[in-house]
């Protein structure tokens, strides 16, 4: 049985909700720029939705953050949960 507690890695979202904050972007705004409806945004940054390939590509034209970034902050939390 393992005794080590869980790692307390953060959702992808969090990471997503400090870097809008630092760059002064609204949800509405990262919505249109991913194509994405701007629930879609709002649950990643809650947690309840992961970050795809796909919208870490979204992110990558939006932001100017690599994708693979993205990607692997999904990963690691996802792995965290094991």
């Amino acid at each position: 049985m393992n005794m080590l507690p869980k790692c307390r890695t953060k959702h992808a979202g969090y990471t997503l909700k400090k870097i809008m904050k630092d760059k002064n972007i609204a949800v509405e705004y990262l919505a249109t720029r991913t194509g994405t409806k701007l629930m879609y945004i709002q649950q990643i940054i809650d947690g309840k939705k992961d970050i795809s390939p796909d919208m870490a590509k979204r992110l990558q034209y939006s932001l100017g953050i690599d994708a693979s970034y993205w990607i692997n902050l999904q990963a690691i939390y996802d792995e965290s949960l094991w």
